[in-house]
């Protein structure tokens, strides 16, 4: 996260989903003894600012960031790096923010402290139909009923209606494809299709919607490890509020840190280095 003129932090590039008032309580919470919220994360600037508990009883309640002591931070900072690993290839890197970690905890904190449940960890949803297609055409005329439709059949499936080409990965051949579909998602013949003169080369449909599928599958997959990494740092901090800590083990160093596994991001890169081209 960086700060503006203005001294607010504004979102950086980073797989954060930016909220506005979360991050208006992490500019107006942010600790005076840290660095400035665009210099890198270093954890033991967390130490030295002596802003987090010192010591703390056992079955306390936590309910913001400061109850936590600089053992415990560093090991919800954890899954901030982590989530920032996933979300660049190998040959990107952003290294986070002390501003970064201050919005993380916050988002951990909002309409939460740590004597509230935590539901079951997130599961990854499965590509909605809208990730995995981009619009190309109209159909030319009617096309055959399909039992179990809408309309007698015809839903979609009317001059006019709308034809999609659908990105599809098949993980038993691993081949990925392109295909013409309507509405519903059912195969259709390209001959079918009036298509948009911007996408009369396949060349041309074909990049665009591997760019569609990129810039969808990001989002998919980040939100989702988003919310793993929330999950993790609540689960972590209900078990330091049953633990408590002790001055030893809150100026030392903790002896693991613990991450769950969070889900890698698929780039158009990988997916050619994994799958075969089946253009047909």
């Amino acid at each position: 996260m960086t700060q503006t003129a203005g001294g607010q932090m504004a979102q950086h590039s980073v797989p954060f989903p930016l909220v506005i008032l979360i991050a208006m309580i992490a500019t107006c919470l942010y600790p005076a003894n840290l660095p400035g919220p665009m210099q890198k994360l270093r954890l033991s600037e967390i130490y030295r600012s002596r802003h987090y508990a010192t010591q703390r009883a056992a079955r306390s309640v936590i309910r913001r960031a400061q109850h936590l002591a600089a053992s415990e931070i560093v090991q919800i900072a954890a899954d901030l790096k982590k989530l920032v690993k996933k979300y660049y290839t190998s040959a990107r890197s952003y290294s986070p923010t002390q501003g970064d970690l201050q919005y993380f905890l916050c988002a951990v904190f909002y309409l939460w402290h740590s004597s509230r449940p935590i539901p079951a960890k997130p599961v990854l949803r499965d590509p909605t139909f809208d990730e995995r297609t981009i619009h190309v055409g109209y159909l030319k005329h009617d096309l055959e009923p399909v039992a179990g439709l809408l309309d007698e059949g015809r839903d979609n499936r009317l001059v006019f209606d709308d034809a999609y080409l659908f990105i599809d990965f098949n993980d038993e051949t691993m081949i990925v494809s392109f295909i013409f579909v309507d509405g519903n998602g059912i195969e259709i013949d390209p001959e079918d299709v009036d298509i948009f003169s911007e996408y009369a080369s396949s060349e041309d449909r074909n990049v665009t919607l591997f760019h569609h599928y990129e810039d969808s599958e990001r989002i998919r997959v980040m939100d989702h490890n988003w919310d793993v990494a929330i999950w993790s740092a609540r689960r972590k901090i209900k078990r330091f509020a049953e633990t408590g800590v002790t001055a030893i083990e809150a100026a030392n160093w903790p002896n693991r840190l613990e991450t769950e596994y969070m889900v890698p991001f698929m780039t158009v890169e990988r997916v050619l280095e994994i799958y075969e081209l089946d253009f047909d």
